[in-house]
């Protein structure tokens, strides 16, 4: 990071023609989310403005600028928001995100909503990565 604009972009070649809010970036707020990075943590507590608006912490995609293109419900989306959450100096209402998440994974389970189930408490409790 430089200190520069960070500003969103479809991908290169073409595969994705539109920038959204999916499960890529939903992984990367987690990632920031728990970094010994200050400026990667302010960028996670960023995503919580938008993401604390109803419906969109559990939408498996959004447009940047906060309209739902996926209303589907899933761990991951969750798990980011509640990254967000905590980022934002919000843990209790982390808290609640990550048992929504559970729950969902419970009543949809899929692999890749079982593996975020179990990783993101794991990763905003602090047991999986160093202390900074």
């Amino acid at each position: 990071m430089d200190g520069g604009a960070l500003a969103p972009a479809p991908a290169p070649n073409g595969s994705e023609p539109q920038t959204d809010y999916g499960l890529d970036a939903q992984r990367t707020v987690v990632w920031f989310a728990v970094s010994c990075d200050p400026r990667a943590r302010a960028l996670a507590t960023r995503w919580w403005a938008l993401l604390r608006q109803p419906g969109r912490a559990q939408a498996q995609a959004l447009l940047p600028s906060g309209v739902i293109i996926n209303r589907a419900a899933a761990p991951l989306p969750l798990v980011a928001a509640a990254a967000a959450a905590d980022a934002a100096g919000q843990p209790s209402v982390g808290r609640r995100l990550l048992q929504r998440a559970n729950a969902q994974q419970h009543s949809h389970p899929t692999y890749y909503g079982g593996a975020w189930a179990a990783l993101g408490p794991a990763l905003l409790s602090g047991a999986l990565v160093a202390a900074c």
